[in-house]
């Protein structure tokens, strides 16, 4: 959902709308336009009628409406400018072409470079490149990890292209005990799965037409736990993050559950 304001609406206004969304458990993002600015109300129930109602009642607030098209935060309902995104030197957006291309998984020094020098070559405008791989298999090749990030950055000043990487974060904060619950339901559930496999395997292979056999080693091969390794690589990336300025610093991680070690 988009409220917007008006052009003079006060610092008193606009805290009164996110502390209203805050107060229901949803996310606030605050763009500046021309006429004023537009918050954006987000959160996963989104917003019922009698809340819209009551943010449409605020003071400062002149419209609200609900978003009809994906991608909220970049789209022109919340936006009145085009989306740009900085890359040292490369701009993404603005009606220009970007060409991002690079190994899906970097696997070694010789590898990065070549294809690194190839694309640069080529005119692409960024380097890509997978440090961590998260497979379904615990056993298959996962990226070289912080490894993979320092050949990325080296690959960089050898051809002076910015690099780009892909990584999974949530901002939003989880309750422990709504965590802890969720931990425990997939713990039980994988206990289960593990003492009835062959039944879990068969009923798969009817449903999704793959060999029983081949589906009870897949499953025998699904980890789900957090291990050490993974946890210094958010770890890292919330430092790096906050070395380039990205966030204000980097926060202390804490894990729950008891899944760490958890196979299905």
């Amino acid at each position: 959902m988009f409220v917007r304001m008006v052009k003079a609406a006060t610092a008193e206004q606009l805290g009164a709308v996110r502390e209203r969304a805050a107060a229901a458990g949803l996310a606030v993002y605050e763009e500046q336009g021309s006429t004023g600015s537009t918050l954006a109300i987000l959160g996963p129930s989104g917003v019922n009628a009698a809340l819209e109602q009551e943010f449409g009642a605020l003071g400062g607030v002149t419209s609200v409406s609900r978003a009809t098209r994906p991608y909220r935060l970049a789209s022109r309902e919340f936006r009145d400018t085009p989306t740009l995104v900085k890359v040292r030197d490369a701009v993404i957006g603005g009606g220009t072409l970007t060409l991002m291309a690079g190994p899906c998984s970097i696997e070694s020094r010789d590898q990065l470079f070549e294809v690194a020098q190839g694309v640069a070559d080529a005119g692409a405008t960024l380097l890509r490149g997978g440090a961590f791989k998260p497979r379904t298999s615990p056993y298959a090749f996962q990226g070289l990890g912080l490894d993979g990030l320092r050949l990325l950055a080296e690959a960089r000043e050898r051809t002076g292209l910015p690099m780009v990487f892909a990584v999974w974060a949530a901002r939003r904060s989880v309750a422990v005990d709504r965590l802890l619950a969720l931990d425990h339901a997939l713990a039980s559930a994988v206990a289960d799965a593990s003492e009835h496999a062959a039944l879990v395997a068969e009923a798969a292979a009817e449903r999704y037409g793959f060999p029983a056999g081949f589906l009870a080693r897949y499953f025998d091969n699904l980890h789900y736990g957090f291990s050490d390794r993974k946890r210094e690589g958010l770890q890292r990336y919330f430092e790096l993050a906050a070395e380039a300025g990205i966030i204000d610093s980097a926060p202390v991680l804490e894990f729950a559950g008891a899944t760490q070690g958890a196979r299905g």
